[in-house]
């Protein structure tokens, strides 16, 4: 069914943007030439920054110190509290328990979300969204593990279940969907513990092993301070190119289809389960394209490029990107729930996001000089 449907394609969409620089990810990448400048302003950046030429380089730089690394040594800390939360569970803390551990994967999964933005390079490399996060579940085969007796092991969650049967996905089935109340209870619970807490395991240590490799050998080549690198324009094509496509992907592939834009609606392009975490997975993404463009704690991001260039551009998309997070906010539930009731504040959440994605598409590719493929900027008009 998934090879029929786009929007059946795993949650870490972004992966496929390194598909071009994967060349230069051997032994024989390029040294990397001196950070290429661009003309100087007398405008102030955004938050302040000092006015004068910014450096492909320091933006990378930046990214990488204040964006991406603290947000997967972020979405790590929440896959272990999660996994202590399920421990105590398991161990038989009754309904705290249960609730804490709910809690726990809504905060784990959110961490996760907010890097779907950057999950180029090692996310991509270690194909790590099968065994973090995947849509859709097949609720029949996740049953049938405890329903038979078998016990799912760590080891049988890496090496042979499908996609479809571990990750965020699966335990949200498992935590949250039929007979998850007998996890309080102690009643049959040990099996279906056993199989989350093996799930939650293998995806702390996949995402623990993406930063060990951005903090080991691809941080340098990425942002231009190891002894072989991306070309800093290619480095910063690799980061707008995974705006571009999971703009994309949230409008044309979930949430066009959702509202029947292009045919009969289809609610099942929202990836959303028994938790009923759609709007919040959605702030998650945004907040997550937010710091890849606006940049975090004070450093650089892909706006202070822009804004060199046409501070205009760089102030709509800012203003874009806080609309977005506003329409999407003002959705009163979950997305599929007001798909039902009230789908005009879902047609507005996407409106916003629609335009948004126009600005990225076309004026900011072109002034960044990326280059991105037709399908990729396909509904920009």
């Amino acid at each position: 069914m998934c090879m029929r449907k786009l929007h059946c394609l795993p949650l870490a969409i972004a992966a496929f943007v390194l598909m071009a620089a994967a060349v230069g990810c051997g032994a024989a990448a390029t040294p990397v030439p001196a950070a290429t400048p661009v003309p100087a302003t007398t405008e102030a950046g955004p938050g302040g920054a000092a006015p004068g030429a910014v450096s492909r380089g320091e933006v990378l730089q930046s990214l990488t110190a204040r964006v991406i690394l603290p947000g997967y040594a972020a979405a790590a800390e929440g896959l272990a509290q999660w996994g202590e939360s399920l421990d105590a569970l398991c161990a038989g803390s009754g309904a705290a328990g249960l609730e804490a551990a709910r809690e726990g994967w809504r905060a784990a999964r959110q961490g996760w979300l907010r890097t779907e933005s950057y999950r180029f390079g090692p996310a991509m490399e270690r194909r790590s969204a099968s065994l973090v996060d995947w849509w859709p579940v097949d609720a029949d085969k996740i049953d049938g593990h405890p329903a038979g007796g078998e016990a799912v092991t760590v080891e049988r969650v890496r090496q042979y279940l499908p996609a479809t049967q571990r990750g965020s996905g699966a335990a949200e089935y498992l935590l949250f969907g039929p007979g998850s109340d007998g996890l309080a209870a102690g009643a049959g619970a040990g099996l279906r513990c056993g199989y989350l807490r093996s799930v939650a395991s293998v995806a702390g240590e996949e995402v623990d092993g993406i930063l060990a490799d951005w903090q080991g050998r691809y941080a340098g080549f990425y942002d231009g301070t190891g002894s072989s690198s991306l070309l800093d324009r290619e480095a910063e094509a690799v980061a707008v190119r995974s705006l571009v496509f999971q703009v994309r992907a949230i409008a044309n592939m979930r949430l066009a289809p959702a509202l029947g834009l292009d045919g009969e609606a289809d609610a099942s392009a929202i990836p959303a389960g028994a938790a009923g975490n759609s709007r919040q997975d959605l702030l998650s993404q945004l907040d997550g394209i937010a710091g890849l463009y606006r940049g975090a704690d004070g450093g650089l991001g892909l706006s202070h490029r822009v804004r060199i260039l046409s501070p205009e551009t760089d102030a709509r998309m800012l203003d874009a990107i806080e609309s977005a997070i506003t329409a999407v906010g003002d959705i009163g539930g979950g997305i599929i729930e007001q798909l039902d009731g009230e789908p005009a504040q879902v047609m507005a959440a996407y409106d916003r996001i629609k335009a948004l994605q126009r600005i990225l598409n076309t004026e900011i590719v072109s002034l960044l000089g990326v280059s991105v493929g037709f399908a990729d900027t396909d509904g920009d008009s």
